[in-house]
């Protein structure tokens, strides 16, 4: 069985925040994301209409990577408040994510659009619950180009003041924030089969960079994009095969012509 991952990280500096939605818009991206699997990526930025109080989800991946981060940026520009404090948090970025057969059922197959857009809209519900209202939601991402699928959601955490107050939804006890995964658990990750994982273990977080230069991680992304690489041509020279088969009855058709 898949288990969950989810994660929270304070940013705390506008290029901080900027170069995170950069990097979730991709309008850069590390050396190891392929290329070739974009095309799967799924971008989402909200937007509210205040005549009505509604909050509006709205797809992005049509649009270029600096179209989406324009309207991110923004609408995280029109969401701070104009004062705030030297050591504020500005927002937060949240990633969910579990091993590779669990998200590659959700985000590239077994009627993965269904099943990519229900786990969003169930992320995005569980977060509006947690962090202050779907109002305070930037954007989420789910990222299909990298080794295992994965959602990058960004949210700047305001109070009903409307005031940036991180510690509202993360601090208090020691234990926060195992009790988030928790509540993650029972809301969202048991829908999908995956289990809650081990408590209290003491485990630090690897940085994404640090752990995709590791040299067995880098060994497994050139071996992958080989395995991808050999498959696309085995499907070009079936369908190379297939073109040369049907033409055979219209060569053998000219050339009965020219003996007659």
């Amino acid at each position: 069985m898949s288990t969950q991952v989810m994660r929270v990280s304070k940013i705390k500096s506008g290029g901080a925040m900027a170069g995170l939605m950069r990097h979730s818009a991709r309008v850069t991206s590390p050396v190891w994301v392929d290329s070739t699997l974009e095309a799967g990526n799924r971008h989402w930025t909200v937007s509210e209409d205040h005549s009505q109080g509604s909050v509006m989800l709205n797809p992005a991946w049509k649009e270029t990577p600096d179209e989406r981060l324009k309207t991110m940026w923004d609408r995280f520009a029109e969401k701070l408040p104009d004062k705030t404090r030297k050591n504020a948090v500005l927002g937060l970025e949240l990633i969910f994510t579990t091993d590779f057969p669990g998200m590659e059922k959700i985000a590239r197959g077994e009627g993965g659009k269904q099943r990519y857009a229900e786990l969003n809209n169930d992320l995005l519900k569980w977060i509006a619950k947690e962090f202050g209202g779907s109002e305070n939601i930037i954007s989420s991402h789910l990222h299909t180009d990298e080794a295992t699928p994965h959602w990058h959601i960004f949210v700047v955490p305001l109070d009903k003041e409307k005031k940036l107050n991180a510690s509202k939804y993360l601090a208090g006890s020691k234990h926060r924030m195992s009790e988030l995964q928790d509540r993650f658990h029972e809301a969202v990750g048991k829908k999908y089969g995956w289990e809650r994982g081990e408590k209290y273990t003491g485990r630090k977080h690897v940085s994404p960079k640090d752990y995709h230069d590791q040299p067995g991680r880098v060994a497994a992304r050139a071996a992958a994009k080989e395995s991808r690489e050999l498959t696309r041509l085995k499907k070009e020279n079936q369908a190379l095969k297939a073109e040369v088969e049907t033409l055979r009855p219209r060569s053998r058709g000219v050339e009965n012509g020219r003996n007659m």
